[in-house]
């Protein structure tokens, strides 16, 4: 406060004329302000002392104190960056714990959902199965699962409202084409803008609500280099879905590939329990 009543002081004595009295004030503020160390302050302490070397015309002392308010004022801005930066990397480093308490979390998940899937062995209630754990992970609207019945690709697509969908319709027939795109070449796709024109489809719509698809994840069903099928999420709402949603789909993949692959073996060793491996006739 001394400070700063100096500095107005000064101000008031250059006015009056009395340049003198006033160089002396405001180098008394100078002197102050070095001993607090307060950059602020001495920036505005050299900011009117140049003022009154203009009215005095000693050109080269208004210079060499506009250099020092340029100093002052440098490096009051520079400690506002490092301020700015500390509590910049504070909640940055806060966001990532958040983000690593998250993805542990999802991880717990994935792993009941995997022990889920692979205690599940019966054909007829596995679509029923995914459709409950998988809700559980990720938000979506649609659930679709496709997979290898006798060479033949089954495709069920599970919509939260309606529950399981007409194969005929716009939504279950177009996903399909995702599912087969990424069996075909063997990769995984995030979208997240209802862009689908890579895949040769502008929209992706329920032909009942006429709501529009936006977000999706499709990824293979493989194991050991054979594909048995693929997974579809979808959601109406744009960029539902992040990388780790992703990664963390192609891990319940995995888990699900070998629940089928079991499930087949489980119905092969059934079926040969029942029947004569030469005839096919009940034994």
């Amino acid at each position: 406060h001394k400070v700063k009543a100096l500095i107005a002081f000064g101000e008031y004595l250059c006015i009056q004329n009395k340049v003198k009295e006033a160089k002396s004030k405001v180098k008394e503020a100078i002197k102050i302000a070095e001993k607090i160390d307060s950059s602020y302050l001495l920036a505005k302490a050299y900011q009117m002392l140049s003022h009154i070397y203009e009215v005095t015309k000693e050109w080269e002392k208004a210079f060499k104190s506009i250099k020092k308010v340029e100093e002052y004022n440098g490096e009051l801005t520079s400690n506002k960056t490092h301020l700015g930066l500390d509590e910049l990397n504070h909640r940055n480093m806060e966001n990532e714990v958040a983000s690593y308490k998250n993805l542990y979390a999802q991880m717990k998940q994935v792993a009941k959902i995997g022990a889920c899937f692979t205690s599940n062995l019966q054909g007829d209630k596995i679509a029923e199965v995914i459709h409950q754990e998988v809700t559980k992970l990720l938000d979506m609207d649609i659930m679709g699962i496709a997979f290898y019945n006798n060479n033949e690709l089954d495709y069920e697509v599970y919509d939260l409202q309606e529950e399981w969908l007409d194969s005929k319709n716009d939504l279950v027939r177009y996903t399909l084409r995702l599912a087969e795109n990424c069996i075909e070449y063997q990769r995984d796709i995030i979208i997240s803008d209802g862009n689908f024109e890579e895949y040769s489809l502008k929209n992706i719509k329920d032909s009942q609500t006429d709501m529009r698809l936006q977000s999706t994840i499709v990824t293979v069903l493989k194991i050991e280099n054979k594909v048995l099928g693929a997974m579809v999420l979808g959601s109406y709402k744009a960029n539902a879905y992040s990388q780790n949603d992703l990664n963390s789909s192609k891990i319940i993949a995995s888990y699900l590939a070998i629940t089928l692959q079991n499930m087949n073996l489980y119905q092969e060793v059934f079926y040969l329990a029942e029947h004569d491996a030469l005839t096919g006739l009940l034994s």
